[in-house]
């Protein structure tokens, strides 16, 4: 079973409750688990819907604000979304727009739902008790580092699969991007380098045809570590496969003269495409060769 907690304004959707309330949604889900309440679909997604401030410019938003709360249940999903007036975010308001939530929710239960509603009001009303006698923060870097722990092993897996594939190598490659962990003001500090030389890359390998195993799009995530870069390459769609790249010394990087900048980036870009040639068994002479000749064409007067 899937919960998931997600905020809703005018013109924007996403996020959660702030910390140390973030990873409530998997709390919940984990004390449903473990009283074995087992819903007929998969996820369950509370909606929570902040009114907007101007009436006039966002009509049709206000419109539907008004009419909430709302219920939609599909064949995996169920989301039951409540309009929020107060924005503080502690235990005893949080749970009352979860028990809101769940209330619309077992409202619309069908008579051929097989499990107790009355045991998920009790376990809902448990677990705030509980939450209400331990340290809250303690909690978030707890179930944190859970979590973190089980989307790596769970990355890990996936590229261990690729490695063991046997799939054959006949998808036309049709992108590659360089990613980073590493934000300065919100944008990517390797642009627009990293833009450049791998669209260069990406020219000369659709010239010779490059082909990839069952996606179409290389990308390469960058991190000061291993596990920090691997966290980010959660594969959620088949189309796309992330390689990792280490960069160690990045609190430096603005420091660099341009022409050392280029050269780090351009061998992060390599190291990024030479850990996707070895998991997938890509063609690595090609590979070599078109990162060779682009190597010299961009560095050729140094």
């Amino acid at each position: 079973m899937e919960i998931s907690i997600v905020k809703s304004t005018y013109n924007s959707y996403g996020g959660t409750f702030s910390a140390p309330f973030t990873y409530l949604y998997q709390i919940i889900a984990d004390k449903f688990a473990e009283h074995q309440i087992t819903f007929p679909y998969k996820e369950i997604e509370i909606g929570l819907a902040y009114p907007s401030n101007s009436r006039r410019k966002n009509k049709d938003y206000n419109e539907w604000f008004e009419k909430l709360p709302n219920y939609y249940r599909g064949k995996n999903k169920v989301k039951a979304t409540i309009p929020i007036e107060n924005s503080d975010e502690n235990l005893n308001t949080i749970f009352d727009l979860l028990n809101s939530a769940f209330e619309l929710v077992l409202k619309k239960k069908k008579k051929t739902d097989d499990y107790n509603s009355q045991k998920v009001v009790d376990v809902l009303s448990e677990l705030k008790k509980e939450m209400s006698e331990v340290d809250l923060w303690e909690l978030h870097t707890k179930q944190r580092n859970l979590i973190t722990e089980k989307r790596i092993a769970k990355i890990l897996k996936n590229r261990q699969e690729r490695e063991n594939s046997n799939t054959e190598n006949k998808r036309l490659i049709q992108d590659i991007r360089l990613y980073t962990t590493f934000n300065s003001n919100g944008k990517n500090p390797f642009l627009p380098y990293s833009g450049q030389f791998c669209d260069k890359i990406l020219e000369k390998l659709r010239k010779v045809k490059f082909r990839l195993p069952d996606y179409t799009h290389l990308y390469i995530n960058v991190s000061d570590t291993f596990e920090n870069a691997l966290y980010d390459t959660l594969r959620l769609y088949s189309w796309y496969a992330y390689g990792i790249a280490i960069y160690e010394d990045f609190e430096n990087y603005e420091k660099l003269k341009e022409e050392d900048k280029k050269r780090v980036i351009f061998d992060l870009i390599k190291e990024g495409l030479y850990d996707t040639a070895k998991i997938d068994k890509l063609d690595i002479n090609v590979l070599t060769k078109v990162i060779n000749k682009t190597e010299t064409e961009i560095f050729k007067n140094q």
